[in-house]
Formats: structure tokens, sequence, C-alpha cells
């Protein structure tokens, strides 16, 4: 199960190399979001393992599209002068990631795993939804 994420994260790596020249990244941002939001709800609702293991190749594959294209959006489109002070927060930010596991964690210890997916699928629904609001003025970002 550990390693089903990486396999995903492989597969789209690949997928977004041939997307290389894709105008509109912004939107792929939103897309991978929305797809990783519905695939973390579907995962805390699945009771198959055969439906569990792809559903968290894909939720993988998603956060690997998600991270490279933001990163890439970042450093194309701050200027110079303060990239490494956005990119030093950013990196802050993701560097924090295991304390959401822990709180998660602890959200599972009391409300069960499927719940506490359920409600990080959630979170990740409404922060893609918010993009959306983002979108007509980040549109135009390569």
């Amino acid at each position: 199960l550990q390693g089903a994420p990486g396999i995903g994260a492989i597969i789209f790596m690949i997928v977004l190399g041939l997307l290389t020249y894709y105008k509109s990244k912004f939107r792929l941002v939103i897309i991978s979001g929305l797809i990783m939001a519905a695939g973390l709800i579907a995962l805390a609702i699945s009771p198959w393992f055969a439906l569990s293991l792809p559903l968290i190749v894909i939720v993988g594959g998603m956060v690997t599209i998600f991270v490279a294209v933001e990163t890439t959006l970042i450093q194309n489109n701050v200027s110079d002068d303060v990239r490494g002070r956005i990119l030093r927060w950013r990196e802050i930010l993701f560097g924090l990631g295991p304390t959401g596991s822990i709180l998660f964690g602890i959200i599972a210890q009391y409300t069960g795993v499927p719940a506490s997916l359920g409600i990080l699928g959630a979170i990740c629904l409404v922060t893609s939804l918010l993009l959306i609001l983002l979108y007509p003025r980040f549109k135009d970002m390569e």
C-alpha cells in the first residue's frame, strides 16, 4: 500500500512530461486538486481493496502533479528579487506536512480512518474550489 502513491507519481510524472507545452498550468493545478479530492473521498468510502489500491495510485499521482506544477508556476511568475523568499516559505509549509499527518492521525483515532480521509478530501475539495474562484485572475500564467 505504501508503494502505490509512488507508482502513481511515476506514471503521472510521465504524463506530465508529455504535457510540457500545455499552456494553462493553473487549470492543471485546479484539475489535479479536484481529482485528488475526489480520490480521497472515494477512498474514504471504499470498502474494497481492489478499488482502494488504484485510488491510492491516482491520489499519489495527483499530489505529484499538483506540487510540480505549482512549483513551476511560482518559479516562472515570481520576480527574481523575491523568488527565494517565496520558495523558502513554500518549503517551510511543505515541511510542516508531517504535522498534518499527526493531526489526521488524532482525528482518525477518534472518528476512524474513513472519516479522517473524508475530511482531508473535503479540505482538498474546498481548496480546489477556491482556486477556481482565482482562475480568472491567474489563467494566463504559464
